[in-house]
């Protein structure tokens, strides 16, 4: 059997159930729901959360144990990961995929952005340790982080489609000033988020620079081709930081090692290159940070 196989003979049980759980209860409270709200949207929204359910807390059957201290455990493996490069994950990718549709929906039914993104980033945090409680999953902060960008990406597809095409009944369709207006507002938050994120990776550069600097210290590339020799670069050299070094490249003369510092696609690096004189560190970003070496 195929993984996907595998994985949807493991999830389509226990999503009809939460599925049709929840398409019951918003078909029993579908009579509160705020003007101009459709029934659609209403199941769109209960199959939503539905599949948030059945996938993080019953994907692999009913839970078969139960255990407090799970909940203490926190492990950041993977906020890292998600820092350095949220594309990289699957894991990361699907989580936030996962929250989309609950975004969307939950905005079309309460016309609510901000609080409707806030009560599915609660809803987030309270899955994260349900799992851990009854040995789904561990807790993790990446998960919650994505899930609440997945969040507010479907909020803001909800708003931008009901600023745009108002609902009969709803108010007047906006003017080209407060749609200019929303445009530029989301631009600004854009070019903070990629300037916030440059000046982050740089930062973290600084700081990995100065920590591989203790780290090597006094070494040459007799001591490197030592570590090679006795099997020791992975322990000594790779995995000396966290994200750990992606990459190696050989030369007559020299190593040259990268250790990845991106921050939210941001790419930064830093450079590590062994010579007989020693051992030298630099800050780089760009195609130094992404091209392959072998």
């Amino acid at each position: 059997m195929s993984t996907l196989s595998a994985v949807a003979a493991s999830v389509l049980p226990a999503l009809l159930v939460c599925v049709g759980g929840a398409l019951a209860l918003g078909w029993a409270w579908r009579r509160r729901r705020p003007p101009g709200s459709a029934v659609a949207d209403w199941l769109g929204l209960a199959c939503s959360i539905g599949l948030i359910v059945a996938v993080t807390l019953a994907r692999d059957g009913l839970p078969r144990s139960f255990s407090l201290a799970a909940l203490g455990s926190w492990p950041m493996d993977q906020t890292r990961q998600f820092l350095a490069d949220p594309l990289t994950s699957d894991q990361i990718v699907l989580n936030v995929l996962l929250f989309v549709p609950a975004g969307y929906f939950l905005v079309r039914v309460r016309r609510r952005p901000v609080p409707s993104w806030a009560l599915l980033t609660l809803f987030s945090l309270v899955l994260e340790p349900a799992q851990a409680l009854l040995g789904i999953g561990a807790n993790d902060v990446s998960d919650v982080v994505a899930n609440a960008v997945g969040a507010a990406l479907g909020v803001a597809a909800a708003s931008l489609l009901g600023w745009l095409r108002p609902p009969s009944g709803d108010l007047a369709r906006p003017g080209r000033r407060h749609i200019l207006g929303w445009l530029g507002a989301w631009a600004s938050v854009g070019v903070l988020l990629v300037g916030g994120a440059q000046v982050l990776a740089a930062r973290r550069a600084e700081e990995l620079r100065a920590t591989l600097d203790r780290g090597f210290a006094g070494s040459t590339l007799a001591d490197y081709r030592q570590w090679e020799s006795r099997d020791l670069v992975a322990s000594t050299v790779f995995d000396i930081v966290s994200p750990r070094a992606d990459g190696v490249e050989q030369r007559p003369d020299a190593v040259l090692v990268r250790y990845p510092a991106a921050v939210l696609g941001a790419r930064w690096c830093v450079l590590v290159t062994w010579d007989a004189q020693g051992v030298s560190t630099a800050r780089s970003r760009g195609s130094d940070c992404s091209r392959f070496l072998g």
